[in-house]
């Protein structure tokens, strides 16, 4: 969904894996799996995973292209 990296080097990542009856919605950080979160319609993943993203670009992250 997103990837974005840290001046320091770190980077996080958000990805969403379909399933059913729930989907899950991932974090990672350094590669390394940081949360999931377990959602029944694709809406509320999409803005959890805008909300994270907000957060950490409010914190100096910024997208990695």
């Amino acid at each position: 969904m997103w990837r974005l990296r840290h001046p320091d080097g770190r980077r996080a990542r958000a990805t969403f894996i379909p399933g059913q009856p729930q989907s899950t919605l991932v974090f990672f950080l350094d590669d390394r799996f940081d949360r999931g979160e377990n959602v029944s319609e694709w809406e509320p993943a999409l803005a959890r995973a805008d909300e994270v993203r907000r957060a950490l670009e409010e914190d100096g992250w910024t997208l990695d292209v």
